[in-house]
């Protein structure tokens, strides 16, 4: 009996030293851990966090005419926009425009090797020294360091309500630089909706359609906002669905042109930025504004005129529009 009483004392005590010894392997490794996010200063990131994509620099680019194919049915085209605009990019075959801006253009491409579909942005560097362009040209023309920046964000975004930026290539000795973008099949939503950006006004949604449209476009943004990206121009024009129909197509943020980095949530903008009717008073009033706050405020505007046709204000002149606003 002593020497059972003995081999089962020992066996407790060895199962509870081990115990001893998990439970403090674990505090350490728990408090290695914690330490380890501490002195980082930033929390580990949650799990399901998109992954920062991989975006392609290319720093050659060579360009050439597509040749016309010699088995045609019909006559061989000597002129117009087909003969004219279908060249090649590297491994990409541009097409049609799909968009075209004081500074820059967006054309349908092709990948050669996938014969994936993409748009392709056509940057001119050198128009800001064009004498000839009137001062409201030069004004809408973004800079260099402009376009920069807009690369530098959206090489850090992926989330699927956000446009993806997938190759840039940047070639010193070409005075163009083109941007490989996700295509966009279904265009932006005033397209969509019939829209006339003279007299801003478009075809209404029903309440289904923009509910549907306001979850996808508030989840980017979230995802925007975590990431420290102020959009600055969120309307209709920038909101893009990727395939029709809207009532089971996904839609996405686009045009980051204007976009700014803040470094911490109580920064604050002073820059007068975005389309009119879509700002907040704060930038009405000139003050230093919430970039967020702003994005927010176009939020809600946008899906206002989704529903109702019309921007939630409108005015002839841009002052009288901000005094609506603001009052």
């Amino acid at each position: 009996r002593r020497a059972r009483g003995q081999d089962l004392g020992a066996r407790r005590g060895g199962e509870l030293q081990r115990r001893g010894q998990a439970s403090s392997s674990s505090s350490s490794s728990s408090s290695s851990s914690s330490s380890s996010s501490s002195s980082s200063g930033q929390p580990n990131p949650p799990a399901g966090t998109p992954k920062t994509p991989i975006v392609k620099d290319t720093h050659k680019v060579t360009r050439k005419h597509q040749d016309v194919p010699e088995d045609l049915a019909h006559a061989m085209p000597t002129k117009g926009n087909w003969a004219k605009n279908r060249y090649i990019v590297n491994n990409y075959i541009l097409l049609n425009v799909l968009g075209a801006g004081s500074y820059a253009e967006v054309r349908l491409a092709k990948d050669r090797n996938t014969e994936r579909l993409y748009a392709v942005k056509v940057i001119q560097r050198s128009l800001k020294q064009h004498t000839s362009m009137s001062k409201h040209a030069k004004a809408q023309t973004q800079t260099e360091e402009e376009v920069k920046r807009e690369i530098a964000i959206m090489k850090k975004l992926n989330h699927p309500h956000v446009l993806r930026l997938y190759e840039v290539m940047d070639d010193p000795k070409v005075n163009k630089l083109y941007l490989v973008l996700e295509y966009m099949r279904g265009g932006d939503l005033m397209v969509l909706q019939k829209g006339d950006t003279k007299t801003f006004s478009c075809k209404p949604m029903n309440d289904a359609m923009v509910l549907r449209v306001l979850i996808q476009v508030t989840q980017g943004l979230k995802y925007l906002h975590s990431q420290n990206i102020i959009h600055g121009d969120i309307k209709p024009q920038n909101i893009l669905l990727h395939k029709a129909p809207l009532e089971t197509g996904s839609v996405k943020i686009a045009d980051f042109g204007i976009s700014k980095t803040v470094h911490h949530n109580s920064e604050t903008l002073q820059e007068t930025a975005g389309t009119p009717a879509f700002m907040s008073p704060q930038i009405c009033q000139g003050e230093e504004y919430d970039g967020k706050g702003a994005d927010v405020w176009a939020l809600g505007a946008t899906m206002y005129m989704l529903r109702f046709g019309r921007p939630p204000f409108l005015a002839k002149k841009v002052i009288q529009l901000c005094f609506k606003i603001i009052n």
